[in-house]
């Protein structure tokens, strides 16, 4: 008994952390993927329901000395910058709200979340260490980018979009990869972490995987069996397959709860 309260109180203060992030998905993809080949796959920006994300940037360019025969170069730079970014990977994640050093709101507790990405509170909410993820990532591949960051919410205005800046003597000594890969990194927060006004209330942390070498991120795996913490059931959860997630959270040796909406609130009821 005094284990199960230890772990308890471990799980408690790990929730209320800053290290704690939440990825809501469906029943199915969590189940029958995600927890049975304790493997989470990185995303395609072409698949996200964000036109500012999925639709071709449109990268715009400043500069001096430019003639007539650059223009070509530049148009060739927008394209790479665009392919770059497209064919990196990406996980998506929900972040406890803070003020200050307070918790104003838990991630799991979200239910715009639970209504479109977990499956209309039937789905489930995998629940994962930020800083033991990342060191799963960073171990990956030394042909890899890394960055990760809370996302941004703003009016987004096309003037402070992210702009190549680029003169005339780096357009002709400068090779197409070395320009695009510098300009990503030097505008990664404009390029990957800023979104619409709209979108503020998912409050979400965002991982990027870029290749060094132009190979297509999106579609690998990363085993997660070192950096899932926790498993949360939806409130209209299907009873039919507590068994199962009985046995996959057994095998990862991590805990599962099953969120209970009463009085206004939500809590966490025992899996068991």
């Amino acid at each position: 008994m005094l284990k199960g309260s230890f772990m308890e109180s471990k799980l408690t203060d790990f929730l209320d952390s800053k290290d704690s992030i939440y990825h809501f998905t469906t029943k199915d993809t969590a189940m029958e993927h995600i927890l049975n080949n304790k493997s989470l796959m990185l995303g395609s920006f072409v698949n996200t329901n964000d036109p500012k994300e999925y639709k071709s940037k449109m990268t715009s360019a400043v500069g001096w000395g430019w003639e007539d025969r650059h223009d070509l170069k530049i148009s060739k730079v927008m394209s790479k910058i665009d392919s770059i970014t497209k064919s990196a990977g990406f996980f998506s994640f929900c972040e406890n709200e803070y003020k200050g050093q307070d918790i104003v709101q838990h991630g799991y507790k979200k239910s715009r979340m639970w209504s479109q990405y977990g499956y209309n509170h039937s789905g489930i909410c995998l629940v994962f260490s930020k800083k033991l993820l990342i060191e799963e990532l960073l171990k990956k591949s030394d042909s890899t980018t890394l960055y990760a960051s809370t996302i941004m919410y703003q009016k987004l205005d096309e003037s402070e979009g992210d702009i190549l800046s680029i003169n005339a003597d780096e357009l002709d000594t400068l090779e197409l990869d070395e320009i695009s890969f510098r300009h990503i990194s030097n505008n990664f927060d404009k390029v990957f972490f800023n979104k619409q006004l709209d979108y503020k209330d998912e409050n979400e942390f965002r991982i990027i995987v870029l290749s060094k070498e132009n190979e297509v991120i999106h579609g690998t795996t990363i085993n997660i069996s070192k950096c899932i913490k926790m498993i949360i059931l939806g409130d209209s959860f299907p009873k039919v397959y507590m068994p199962t997630i009985k046995s996959l959270a057994s095998e990862l040796n991590v805990s599962f709860k099953k969120l209970h909406w009463e009085s206004s609130d939500y809590f966490l009821l025992s899996g068991d």
